[in-house]
C-alpha cells in the first residue's frame, strides 16, 4: 500500500484510499490503535512538510534496513488489522514471511 501522508486526516480520524481495489476513492474511519500507530509514524517523518511522503517508506528487501523493515511491516499488520483490510494485511504478511527467510 503507498499510503501518502496527504490521504491520512489524524484530526477525523479517516485515511482516504484515492483508489480502491475497485477503482473508487475509499473513506476508511481509524480507531485509536491506528491513529496512535500513525501518529507514531508521523514523528519519525524525514520532510514533515511533504503531504506526498509515503507513509511507510522502507524497502523491505535492503538488508541493511531489516530491523526499520521489520518494525515497518508490524505496525503495517496492525493497522491493516484494524482497519479489516484483508487484502493488505495478506501482503504485509507475505512480506514478513519473505523477509524472515531471507
Amino acid at each position: 500500500m503507498k499510503l501518502r501522508w496527504r490521504d491520512v486526516d489524524l484530526h477525523s480520524g479517516v485515511i482516504t484510499v484515492p483508489r480502491s481495489k475497485h477503482g473508487e476513492a475509499r473513506h476508511v474511519p481509524i480507531n485509536s490503535i491506528v491513529r496512535s500507530v500513525l501518529f507514531d509514524l508521523s514523528l519519525r517523518r524525514e520532510h514533515p512538510d511533504d503531504p506526498s511522503g509515503q507513509t511507510f517508506t522502507c524497502r523491505y528487501t535492503q538488508a541493511d534496513k531489516r530491523k526499520e523493515a521489520e518494525e515497518h511491516l508490524a505496525t503495517a499488520t496492525t493497522m491493516y488489522r484494524e482497519m479489516g483490510m484483508a487484502y493488505w494485511l495478506e501482503k504485509a504478511e507475505a512480506e514478513i514471511k519473505e523477509l524472515a527467510v531471507g
